[in-house]
C-alpha cells in the first residue's frame, strides 16, 4: 500500500498529467518481414479484416523514424463500378474496458489529395470473423473531414468499450480517392483507464490517506478527475471559505466550501456533513467562515461540481479533534430499539439483498437497511461487521455509507416465507418484514413504483435492480418478493427492496441458488451457462482438480485451475482468479494439486469458449476440510470416509468423516 501512495502521489505532483503507454506494437511501421509490416494485417498475410484491394509497400517518406507504409487502391484503374475499399489492420488486440484514442499520422502520395478513414472492427473470438465496422467520420461528403492533401494529417479516434473485447484497428484507403496511393506512419492506441487484457486483475490502486497527509481540495480534484478507488473515504483539509446552508433540525448537517487560501476561488464542496466526529450540528455558530478544517468522506463529482459526497464528517476543527467514542456492540434488533442514535458494532451480520441504492443486512433478530447510492464490493451471503452510528428514516434505523463495513465470511441465505400483505395496512403500522406484493409496474425515471387494486398505498422498489428489471416492461402486471424497510411521502409508499420479480404469464425469474450439499457437477454447469438465465447468482461447483493453470502467492495471491467430475474426463469448468479456503489468499504453491476434491463458490460464465466461474470466487471446502478443526466433533461410530470421500474399514491417526460430521482420531 506504501508503494501504492508513493506512486499516487508522485501523479499529484505532476498535476495528474498520466503518462499513457501506446499499446500498439511496430506503429511506426519500422519493422517489416515478407513485405508485411509486422503486427499487421493485409489481405496478402491472410486478414480476413483488412481488405484485398491494396498493395502495400515500405516507404522512406516517414512521419518520424525511418520508414512508413505506402498504400495503393488497387482498384483505383477499374471502372467507377468495380472500384473498392481498400484497408489494413493491426492484429487482433484484447483491450479492457475503458475508453481509448486511436491515432494515425496519413498524406496523399502527390498534391491530388486522398481520402481516407480510420476505425475499428469487433472479432468474434469464437468464428474468427469481424463485426460491425465504426469509423471515425460516417459522413459521404468526400470533401469534408476525410479528404487529405500531400501534407501529413493527424487523425484521431476516441471510442469507448464497456466490457473487455477483441478488436483490429483499421485504416481504410477509400475507392473515391483521387490518388492511388497514401502514407500512413505512426499509428497509436492509448488509455488511461483501460489498457491490453491479458487475463490479470490489475493491481487495485489506493488513495487512502491519514489525517497528517490530508488532501488539498486541488489534490481531491486530481484524485476525482483520475477516478480510481473514490469508493474509499479520504481526509481533505482546508479553510472555510462559504457556508450554503446549516441545519440544527432535521437533518443537522451542513453544506459549505473550503479552499486552500480561504477565498472564494477554486472552492471545494463538502455536501451535507456532520459535525466533529460525525455528531448532528446543534448550533448555527458551530462552523464559520475561517475555520480549519480537515475532513473525512468520499470524493465525487456531481453535474460540474467537484465534491465530498455526503455523510463526510469533520475529523479536525481549528485544531480540535471530537472525544474518542467506543462502540457499543448491538443486535440488529437493538439498533432498530434505540431511542438515541449512538456509535454501535453489529457483528455477525448476513447480506440478504442488494439493490442499486444499499442493502439489506440480518443477524437473525431482525433485518435494518444500509443506504449508499454508489455501493460496491458486497454480495448476498457475505458475513459483516457494521460499525457506525444510525439514522432514523421512514420509520426505522438504517446505517449509511458513514459506516464501516468489514466482510469477515460467507454464509448461505435462506429467505423467510413471504407474507401476503395489506399495503394500506402495512403502511399504517410499519414492520420490517420479508413481503409479497402484487401490482403494476409504473416506471418514472429511476422511480419503480407498484400500483396495487383497490388500495391507496403503493408500493416502491428501492434502487431497482438491473438483473431483475431489464426484461420488466412499464405497465406489467408484476409479483416481488423482497424486504419492506421504511415508509416515505407520509404513508403512501412501502418501500421494499426486491428479491425476485415475477411478471403475469412469463412466470418467476430463474433462481440456480444451491448449497454446498447440493453443488452442481461439472455436467450441470455446463447446462446452466447453456441456458443463460440465473447466471447473476452465485453457486456451489464440485469437482476435482485436473491442471493448475496458475498459482500466485506474492501479488495478486489467486489460482487458476480446471476441474472435472473425475479424472480423465475432458469436460471442464476453468476456476478463474479464485481465493483458497474462506476466501483467504494463497499463501504457499502446495495449498492444492491435481486430484483434490474442492467445492467452489462464485458466478458462472463462458469466456470465449471456456465454461468459468468468474473471478473473485473462492473455495468451499477442500478434500472435505472447510474452516478447519474447530468445527470437528469426537463421534466414533457408523461408517467411516476420507477427506475424498473415500470408505476405509478403518481409521487411523487423521480426520475422517463419519455419519456427514468431519472426527478426527
Amino acid at each position: 500500500m506504501k508503494k501504492l501512495l508513493l506512486t499516487l502521489f508522485a501523479v499529484l505532483t505532476a498535476s495528474f498529467a498520466t503518462a499513457q503507454t501506446d499499446l500498439l506494437t511496430n506503429g511506426g511501421f519500422e519493422t517489416w518481414a515478407d513485405n508485411v509490416p509486422t503486427d499487421w494485417l493485409i489481405a496478402a498475410s491472410g486478414s480476413n479484416t483488412a481488405g484485398s484491394n491494396i498493395n502495400v509497400e515500405k516507404s522512406t517518406n516517414a512521419h518520424s523514424g525511418t520508414y512508413a507504409i505506402s498504400i495503393t487502391n488497387a482498384t483505383a484503374d477499374k471502372a467507377e463500378s468495380s472500384q473498392k475499399n481498400g484497408r489494413i489492420a493491426t492484429k487482433e488486440l484484447k483491450l479492457k474496458a475503458g475508453t481509448y484514442t486511436y491515432t494515425v499520422y496519413v498524406k496523399a502520395a502527390d498534391e491530388t489529395g486522398a481520402v481516407t478513414r480510420i476505425g475499428y472492427v469487433p472479432i468474434n473470438t469464437s468464428t474468427g470473423k469481424p463485426g460491425t465496422y465504426t469509423w471515425a467520420h460516417n459522413e459521404n461528403d468526400y470533401n469534408g473531414p476525410d479528404t487529405i492533401s500531400n501534407e501529413w494529417l493527424k487523425k484521431t479516434m476516441q471510442f469507448t468499450l464497456t466490457e473487455p473485447s477483441t478488436l483490429c484497428l483499421l485504416v481504410m484507403h477509400s475507392k473515391n480517392a483521387v490518388t492511388k496511393t497514401i502514407i500512413v506512419d505512426d499509428a497509436s492506441l492509448t488509455t488511461t483507464n483501460g489498457g491490453l487484457d491479458d487475463g490479470s486483475t490489475p493491481e487495485p490502486v489506493s488513495i487512502a490517506n491519514t489525517p497528517e497527509t490530508a488532501y488539498t481540495p486541488s489534490q481531491a480534484v486530481a484524485l476525482i478527475d483520475a477516478g480510481q478507488d473514490l469508493k474509499t473515504k479520504v481526509y481533505v483539509k482546508g479553510i472555510v471559505s462559504e457556508i450554503k446552508s446549516l441545519d440544527t433540525s432535521r437533518y443537522a448537517r451542513a453544506q459549505y466550501y473550503i479552499s486552500e487560501d480561504g477565498t472564494t476561488e477554486n472552492q471545494f464542496y463538502i455536501y451535507n456533513g456532520y459535525y466533529l466526529g460525525g455528531a448532528d450540528f446543534t448550533s448555527d455558530d458551530q462552523l464559520k467562515v475561517g475555520d480549519n478544517v480537515i475532513v473525512y468522506g468520499q470524493l465525487t463529482k456531481y453535474n460540474d461540481t467537484y465534491e465530498m459526497n455526503q455523510n463526510n464528517e469533520i475529523y479536525e476543527l481549528n485544531g480540535q479533534h471530537a472525544e474518542e467514542t467506543t462502540a457499543e456492540k448491538k443486535t440488529i434488533a437493538e439498533v432498530q430499539a434505540l431511542e438515541t442514535n449512538i456509535d454501535v458494532k453489529v457483528e455477525n451480520a448476513i447480506v440478504y439483498a442488494i439493490c442499486k441504492n444499499g442493502a439489506v443486512f440480518g443477524d437473525g433478530t431482525g433485518y435494518i437497511y444500509y443506504y449508499d447510492t454508489a455501493i460496491s464490493g458486497l454480495a448476498v451471503g457475505d458475513k459483516v461487521t457494521i460499525e457506525g452510528k444510525p439514522t432514523t428514516y421512514g420509520g426505522f434505523k438504517q446505517f449509511t455509507n458513514s459506516a464501516a463495513i468489514t466482510k469477515n465470511g460467507t454464509a448461505t441465505v435462506t429467505y423467510p416465507a413471504a407474507a401476503e400483505i395489506d399495503v394500506d395496512a402495512w403502511v399504517a403500522a410499519p414492520t420490517i418484514q420479508y413481503v409479497k406484493l402484487k401490482g403494476e409496474l409504473s416506471i418514472s425515471g429511476n422511480y419503480y413504483n407498484l400500483i396495487i387494486e383497490g388500495k391507496t398505498a403503493q408500493g416502491s422498489i428501492i434502487g431497482a435492480q438491473d438483473d431483475l428489471f431489464k426484461d420488466v416492461a412499464n405497465g406489467s402486471t408484476i409479483t416481488i418478493e423482497g424486504f419492506a424497510m421504511y415508509t416515505t411521502s407520509s404513508g403512501k409508499y412501502a418501500n421494499v427492496v426486491a428479491v425476485k420479480v415475477t411478471v403475469d404469464g412469463q412466470g418467476e425469474q430463474v433462481d440456480i441458488t444451491n448449497t454446498p450439499e447440493t453443488a452442481y457437477s461439472i455436467t450441470k454447469v455446463i447446462e446452466l451457462v447453456d441456458a443463460g438465465k440465473g447466471l447473476e447468482q452465485k453457486v456451489y461447483v464440485k469437482g476435482i482438480i485436473s491442471e493448475i493453470v496458475s498459482l500466485d502467492v506474492t501479488q495478486w495471491k489467486r489460482a487458476q485451475y480446471d476441474i472435472v467430475d473425475e479424472i480423465g474426463s475432458e469436460t471442464k469448468v476453468r476456476i478463474y482468479n479464485g481465493y483458497y479456503l474462506e476466501g483467504a489468499d494463497f499463501t504457499s504453491n502446495d495449498q492444492i494439486k491435481v486430484g483434490d476434491a474442492v467445492v467452489v463458490y462464485g458466478q458462472l460464465t463462458k469466456y470465449n469458449e471456456l465454461y468459468e466461474v468468474a473471478a473473485n470466487n473462492y473455495i468451499y471446502s477442500l478434500n472435505g476440510t472447510t474452516d478447519g478443526i474447530s468445527k470437528i466433533e469426537i463421534v466414533k461410530s457408523g461408517a467411516i470416509y476420507d477427506l475424498a470421500g473415500r470408505r476405509v474399514e478403518k481409521a487411523t491417526k487423521g480426520i475422517y468423516i463419519i455419519n456427514g460430521r468431519k472426527v478426527v482420531f
